[in-house]
Formats: C-alpha cells, structure tokens, sequence
C-alpha cells in the first residue's frame, strides 16, 4: 500500500491513525463475529490472524474504500479479482445496494467460503463467489501460497522467497472476457485487483471488455508489483503502455494526483487507473 502524505491528504491520514487506534485499543474477539459493514451482514473470522480485526475496526484499506466511496454508485457492477475473505467485496455490496452486483474471484477455497456465507446473509444483494482466479486463459493451474498469510497467494512462480513458500495448490482459472459473456455483463463501474504480481494476465483477458467500453471504461484498483513483471515473460513498461493505449492513466490511490508507474520502486503499491475519457 502506497503511504498517505499528510502534507497532501491530511483527512486520509488522520482517519487511518484513528482506525488503527480502534483496532489497538478496540475490543479483541475469538472466533467467529457477525457485523454489518455498510448494511452487509459480514463474517468476520478472528482465528484467521490480527487483519482480521483490522478489517473489523475499519483499519484495513482505508484508501481503496475512500475510493470506493466516491465512485461506486447503487446499481453498479463490481469485480473483485482476488478477494480473500471478501472484506471488500462486502464494502462494495452496500455501496452498489440491491440493484446492484459484486462478482468475487478468489480461488483459495477455505477463503472463499466466507464470501459464500456473506452472500447468504445478504440474499436481498447479488454477490457472487467463485471459487477460481482470473487470468489470461480459462482452465487450471498452480498458486503458491505464503507462510502465514491469508493474503498471501500467488500464481507467479518466484513471487515469493522459497523460505516464505508453504503449499502448492492446484487451481480454475477464468478469463474475464469469458466470464462476463456467460453472465451477461455489460457495464462493469470498478475492477478491483489484488493478486500478488499477476495483474497483468489478468487484465489481458479482460481486453475484448475493456477495448469494447473504450468511452464507458471502468475505473481501475489495482495493486501493481514491479518485480513480478519479469517472472510472467513481461516489464512494467509493458503493462504501462498496454493501459496507456486502452484509455487510463494511473494515479495514486488516493486519486488526486497522477503517477508515473516506473517511479515504483517498492515491493508493490496499489495504483487507481482513472479513463481519460470520463
């Protein structure tokens, strides 16, 4: 996550310090909690590590939510690519309400689970779990997981060191373009992506959509991994110049000044990729 300046999003700030003092000082649970979020009854499971209660608190991916906020709107339609336990997915089914739709992909089974469940609290809301991974082809292959890290999976091979490395699992992959013509889908508001270093297949087999909807493109979270480019046959320049020519450019999370994306030097920092045309 790119870091706040204070000097240029003080109310970002501030409401980050206040969400991790809730989660410090806040009360701690064991188990499994039931919470709305955003009108979303969400399950909230605290055995599986501490960002669960960041997410509980309101601690967790205060800029993605800011952003979010300002740009889902009711009725709209929501890809969450790498969803986890579906915290935003669910911050996202409030935000879109009942005329709208929330479609999460997250191919790690005993994490998806959660997303079912909060879809069946919520059967009012269309939220959709699919237990598999988006990339550039529909059928199978291989993530790796990181040690303790429920946020941590990969399908890149060598994203993470081999001492962080535990499990090797296979897995469905769905292209996007696919799975928006089975279902219908015409008019995507926001992708969002977390992936550890696999965006950019991701988004190429989102192409036949998003070079269709060059004047309706959706808005774009995605978290960008410098270092992961070379390990899929790629650059950063690459992705660069494949969303400069479909119609976006980036800018920081917080969304109020652009980014040149060969600035990044960290590990990964999620980057917005505002069309140009809207």
């Amino acid at each position: 996550m790119s870091q706040i300046s204070l000097a240029r999003h003080p109310i970002l700030y501030y409401r980050k310090k206040w969400g991790y003092h809730r989660c410090k000082y806040g009360e701690s649970y064991q188990g499994r909690v039931v919470k709305e979020i955003n009108g979303i009854k969400t399950v909230f499971d605290f055995d599986l590590g501490k960002v669960i209660k960041r997410m509980y608190y309101n601690a967790y991916e205060i800029e993605v939510i800011d952003i979010m906020k300002k740009h889902l709107k009711p009725g709209g339609v929501f890809i969450d690519a790498g969803a986890n336990v579906g915290y935003l997915s669910a911050v996202a089914a409030g935000l879109v309400g009942t005329s709208g739709q929330v479609h999460s992909f997250e191919p790690m089974p005993q994490y998806c689970v959660y997303i079912s469940e909060t879809a069946k609290l919520n059967p009012s809301h269309s939220i959709t779990a699919n237990n598999c991974a988006l990339g550039d082809k529909s059928g199978k292959t291989t993530i790796y997981t990181q040690k303790g890290c429920i946020g941590g999976s990969s399908i890149v091979r060598g994203y993470f060191p081999d001492d962080q490395q535990e499990d090797i699992v296979t897995i469905d992959v769905l292209k996007l373009d696919d799975y928006l013509q089975q279902k219908a889908i015409t008019n995507i508001s926001m992708i969002k992506i977390d992936t550890q270093g696999y965006e950019l297949p991701i988004l190429r087999g989102a192409l036949g959509y998003l070079q269709a909807n060059r004047d309706n493109l959706p808005m774009i979270i995605c978290e960008v991994s410098p270092h992961a480019f070379s390990l899929v046959n790629s650059s950063l320049d690459d992705f660069g110049n494949m969303m400069k020519e479909l119609g976006y450019e980036p800018f920081c999370i917080c969304g109020r000044h652009r980014i040149k994306l060969e600035k990044i030097q960290t590990l990964y920092r999620d980057v917005l990729f505002k069309p140009t045309r809207k």
